[in-house]
């Protein structure tokens, strides 16, 4: 047993191998001799497969056909009528082209079709087509006809005088017509019907003729399974033993060696392949547990690396120098990735530092890729509205200092808060306009000698105290004028009585 395990794996596989090739020489030997037979059997089935559904498309074709018929009777308007006549010349040429494959042999959407050998089914194709092309398409155009000329005599009534006789005789037409088209209503049904009984006849019959040819299949398919039964008997028991030899020095190594991996897959990681043999098996384990070791070492490196970035140490590197080959490059790449990510973040830091303290940094000029390339576009448009912001609010405040009150922010080149900031601003610039306004308009009336203006309306806080203030002092005005008048009424009595 020693001795096998330590047989190359090529030299176990080609044993089985060799073995399984005499079983399968044994059994396709025996398959052999009766492909022939199997082969015309299938070829005529295959020729005679598509005839059913060439049947069944003739026959659905006359149903689906018997359906527009209805509908040439009863269309609401010439432009149904005429989809209609298009749908039944398409059923019409669909019958006729299935038939006449069914006869002459040809391609059809269902497959090729040979002629047909059988006599009477040809009889009855036959039939079916000559009863479709005479009586049938007779009826149908009639019915065409009668249902056009209903239409045209509808127009031409429309068009006279209800109580002239040309619109008399006009829906004495239309009246006939009508008559007409009920009869061949019933007259349609019954040609329908004797076209669906002769094709229910080559559909039984074209059964018939599928099913002994599948009889035919049948036999020749069991002689040649009888025949392969003898070579699979015989070669049971060698691939019986061939299997266990396989299983036994090659499969069940290579399974523990693949419950190892799958625990590896799993992240399981504490785990030794020991396996003492000296064949491809035993080295494959060998070299599979320094791999574990070294995805082993990887991952502590790779944790660290993790634990790093997730306390903010975006400075901390794994060490590519522990590993070789491709390991070696992951922990560059990790690395790289670790830089990658730590520059748009220190950039982004700085930035919403300055900005935070009051400072509109400058355009970034770094290039940067993908999502970062996102976070650098974010950032340079806060530094414009930031920029933006400092202007408008620099030119509103120098607006006011010049008293130039007027003077609104341009909101409409914001978003959002931003855009809601300023509109405030202006607002708030509304408010004190319209109030300054109203004082001062009635300020300029008591100047002009017209005390009897006050402000009215409601004024909220500090507004209204203004408003209270002007309205008191102008009413002490008022009443200080007044008694001034008064006195000097008083006055000028007083010198009149003295002269």
């Amino acid at each position: 047993m020693t001795r096998l395990e330590n047989l190359t794996i090529r030299a176990k596989l080609l044993g089985g191998f060799m073995a399984v090739a005499f079983l399968l020489l044994a059994v396709g030997a025996t398959g052999y001799l009766g492909l022939g037979k199997m082969d015309r059997a299938i070829q005529e089935l295959q020729s005679t497969g598509p005839l059913i559904d060439a049947v069944q498309e003739m026959k659905t074709s006359v149903e689906e056909d018997q359906k527009v018929v209805m509908v040439l009777l009863m269309a609401p308007d010439a432009n149904r009528l005429d989809g209609a006549w298009k749908d039944h010349q398409s059923f019409a040429a669909t019958f006729q082209d299935y038939a006449t494959a069914i006869l002459e042999g040809g391609d059809t959407g269902v497959g090729t079709l040979t002629p047909t050998s059988d006599d009477s089914l040809a009889a009855v194709i036959r039939g079916a087509l000559a009863y479709h092309a005479g009586e049938y398409e007779t009826l149908v155009a009639r019915i065409h006809d009668l249902s056009r000329n209903g239409f045209t005599f509808a127009a031409q009534q429309r068009a006279l005088d209800p109580q002239s006789p040309e619109h008399a005789r006009l829906q004495s037409s239309m009246d006939q017509v009508e008559e007409e088209k009920f009869t061949l209503e019933f007259s349609s049904e019954e040609i329908g019907q004797q076209m669906t009984s002769m094709l229910t006849q080559v559909e039984e019959k074209a059964v018939i003729a599928t099913a002994e040819v599948a009889r035919s299949s049948s036999r020749a398919a069991s002689a040649v399974k009888g025949g392969m039964l003898v070579g699979i008997a015989i070669g049971f028991l060698l691939a019986l033993l061939t299997g266990y030899i396989v299983a036994a020095h090659i499969a069940i190594p290579l399974k523990a060696i693949t419950d190892v991996a799958l625990q590896v897959a799993e992240g399981n990681l504490d785990l030794n392949v020991d396996m003492n043999r000296e064949d491809e098996i035993g080295r494959v384990a060998q070299a599979f547990g320094q791999t574990v070791g070294a995805i082993r070492g990887l991952t502590l490196e790779v944790t660290d690396l993790a634990a790093a970035a997730r306390d903010g140490k975006l400075g901390h590197r794994g060490d590519p120098g522990k590993f070789g080959g491709a390991f070696a490059d992951l922990v560059r790449g990790m690395n790289a990735l670790m830089e990658a990510v730590a520059g748009p973040v220190r950039l982004t830091s700085e930035y919403v530092e300055r900005m935070s303290a009051g400072e509109v940094p400058p355009p970034i000029s770094q290039q940067f890729h993908g999502d970062f390339d996102l976070i650098k576009a974010n950032l340079t448009r806060l530094v414009g509205v930031m920029e933006g912001l400092h202007s408008e609010t620099d030119r509103l405040a120098a607006a006011a200092k010049a008293g130039k009150l007027e003077v609104r922010s341009q909101s409409e080149g914001f978003q959002g808060t931003w855009q809601q900031a300023l509109s405030a601003m202006n607002q708030v610039l509304d408010d004190i306009t319209r109030a300054n306004q109203v004082a001062f308009g009635v300020l300029e009336r008591a100047a002009a000698g017209d005390l009897t203006s006050r402000m009215e309306g409601d004024w909220p806080g500090a507004y209204g105290e203004i408003k209270n203030n002007i309205n008191v002092l102008i009413e002490r005005m008022d009443q200080g004028f007044g008694q001034v008048s008064v006195s000097a009424d008083q006055v000028a009595s007083a010198a009149e009585q003295i002269s």
